[in-house]
């Protein structure tokens, strides 16, 4: 690093724009909501983990049921709970 450049590093301010529809009128408002139920001290990275974990299982179990290749007709049952822990992320 060049000498002088960790002042710039000590003053960025990370700044971003979402101009989707749907992350302002139902995704924002929905993990605000989730949010408010979850205990302060719960760190963010669990969070996230938790998350990727709920689209694994979905994915597992997809894999165990119906072979790994997908074959076959798949039951609306699994449909329905592989949307919602796709959405729940």
């Amino acid at each position: 690093m060049k000498p002088g450049c960790e002042k710039n590093i000590l003053s960025h301010k990370y700044s971003a724009q979402n101009d989707s529809l749907y992350y302002y009128y139902i995704q924002s408002p929905m993990c605000d909501k989730i949010v408010s139920y979850l205990p302060w001290m719960l760190a963010p990275n669990v969070i996230t983990i938790t998350g990727e974990l709920a689209v694994m299982f979905a994915a597992v179990l997809m894999g165990c049921l119906y072979g790994w290749d997908l074959e076959g007709e798949m039951s609306s049952w699994m449909c329905y709970l592989a949307g919602f822990l796709y959405f729940l992320n």
